[in-house]
């Protein structure tokens, strides 16, 4: 299985998503999360990366809706017990 990191800097401002990036690449490395992560600007964009292998698990259905729309398969995390259920499913 491909895991990688899809997530929002939330905001277009080019300094405030550079610092917002380098918080979040400083948390995984910290926590020793090896997968690539991938910024978008807001969390509707991450639309873009919906394809029909794809698989968004994400706690906004802001996120996941319109993830689904451009193709891709989401689960809108409410519990980790749920997602892994969920999962099974797909």
């Amino acid at each position: 299985i491909h895991v990688e990191i899809l997530t929002s800097m939330g905001t277009h401002d080019p300094i405030q998503g550079n610092h917002t990036k380098y918080q979040k690449v400083s948390w995984l490395e910290k926590h020793n999360i090896p997968f690539k992560p991938n910024f978008v600007r807001s969390k509707g964009e991450k639309a873009m990366y919906a394809n029909p292998y794809s698989i968004l698990i994400d706690d906004s259905i802001g996120c996941t809706q319109p993830f689904e729309v451009a193709g891709g398969h989401a689960i809108l995390h409410t519990s980790a017990k749920k997602s892994i259920k969920e999962l099974w499913f797909l």
